[in-house]
Formats: C-alpha cells, sequence, structure tokens
C-alpha cells in the first residue's frame, strides 16, 4: 500500500500541507463525520476541531488521493452511506440541518486559497487570511473516493477501481443514478441489484439473476461442465 494516514480526520491545520507535501494519503472514513458530531467537541474542544474532516481542504492542498472506507463493524459497511456523509455531512435522519460544520476555518496561502470555494470569515484574504473552507464533497468527488482513490491507495489502480479496458470486471448494478439523484439522501438510500467479480456474477436479485446469472445450457451439463459457482440471491 502507499504511504497513508489511517483516520486522519482531526489534524492540525499545519499537517495538511505537511501531508500533502510528503506524498501521504489522508485515508477517512466520512461515515464517522457524522457518528463523532454528537460528541466531537466537547471532547476536543472548537480549536482542534478546525481540522475535522477537512475534505476539500486536503484536496486544495494537493494530496493525490482522498482514498475513504467505512471502518466496518465500527460503522456500516454500505458505501452508500458513507458517500452521503461526505457529501451532507448529515445523519441518516438529515441532520443536522445543513450538515455538520460544512465550512471548516483553515489557514492557506494564496495558492491553496485560490483553488478553493470559500467565504471570509476573519481579517481580509490578501493579508493571508483565516477563512472558511467548504468541506462537503461533490458526488463525483465522493464516488471517487470508495473507488479510483481507494484502489489507488493500494497500488491497484491498474486493475480495479474504475470500468475501463483492461481492467478488472468488479463492479455492481444499482438501482439509481447516485450522480443525478434528486438529493443526497437518495444517494445513501441506493439499493445494489447485483455485483460482479471479476466479470462473475457473485450476487443478484431476482428481477437481474435470469440476465446475469443464466444457468449452464445443456451441452454443457451433458459435456460434464463444471456448473457455474453459486452466487447470493436477494433472498438469501
Amino acid at each position: 500500500m502507499r504511504w497513508r494516514i489511517e483516520h486522519a480526520q482531526i489534524v492540525h491545520l499545519d499537517d495538511i500541507a505537511r501531508i500533502a507535501h510528503l506524498g501521504i494519503l489522508p485515508s477517512m472514513q466520512p461515515s464517522h463525520a457524522t457518528s463523532d458530531m454528537r460528541y466531537a467537541e466537547a471532547r476536543l474542544g472548537p480549536e482542534r476541531l478546525r481540522g475535522a474532516y477537512a475534505w476539500n481542504s486536503m484536496l486544495a492542498a494537493g494530496v493525490a488521493a482522498l482514498p475513504m472506507g467505512s471502518d466496518f463493524p465500527v460503522e456500516s459497511a454500505n458505501p452508500f452511506w458513507g458517500m452521503y456523509a461526505a457529501i451532507a455531512r448529515q445523519d441518516p435522519d438529515g441532520q443536522p440541518d445543513g450538515g455538520w460544520r460544512p465550512w471548516e476555518v483553515s489557514s492557506f496561502g494564496d495558492g491553496v486559497k485560490s483553488r478553493l470555494t470559500m467565504r471570509l470569515t476573519s481579517t481580509d484574504l490578501s493579508s493571508g487570511a483565516t477563512c472558511g473552507v467548504l468541506q462537503t464533497l461533490t458526488r463525483g468527488q465522493a464516488l471517487r473516493g470508495y473507488t479510483l482513490d481507494a484502489a489507488y491507495a493500494a497500488y491497484q489502480e491498474e486493475w480495479v477501481g474504475s470500468i475501463a479496458v483492461g481492467k478488472r470486471a468488479d463492479f455492481v448494478v444499482i438501482d439509481r443514478d447516485i450522480l443525478a439523484a434528486p438529493t443526497a439522501l437518495d444517494v445513501a438510500r441506493t439499493t445494489v441489484l447485483a455485483t460482479l467479480v471479476d466479470g462473475e456474477c457473485a450476487y443478484c436479485t431476482e428481477v437481474l439473476c435470469a440476465e446475469l446469472c443464466p444457468s449452464p445450457s445443456p451441452t454443457a451439463a451433458a459435456d460434464g461442465d463444471a456448473a457455474p459457482a453459486e452466487h447470493a440471491h436477494d433472498e438469501l
């Protein structure tokens, strides 16, 4: 695996630029943000939370990738709930309104500031100001964190992490376009209809099973060919 800091979720502001400069990957679990929000400030204080779940600050500082995961069994293994947390910074009930600390206070030089959407919180930007950085991710950024960036973190980007010629056919079929779903919560409610691993069906709903996981042909069975590996159905 490439050098990383796992659970790089609450860091000193000075370390954001250092992480990027040293080529370290900040690996995070977005659903921790919406679990931690209930007690983080009481235990850590507001000053330490200035660098809490600073996803866009990390990207703006120049990290090569922002790998994400679930930390199962601590959190749900469902990646769509994690993507939702990265997009909205809200819990499954849509709380808090507007997201938990969607604007984090960070201090950067002009080069980094020019790559961020920000709002002024104190002094003037021209003087190296402290500014609020929008830390919620786009849907595309969240999806990449759970796919290609995660593969990159493990030196696997050449064969998994995206659908491309020459890569393994590891992918899922889902019930909606998460990049175009009406709300962020619709992303969390995504249902997997089928899972294929190296092109072979490992799971499918009955709706797709006949198409994706066909039974062996009579000819193949007569020739003594082995039947396909058993796969899971939604009723199991």
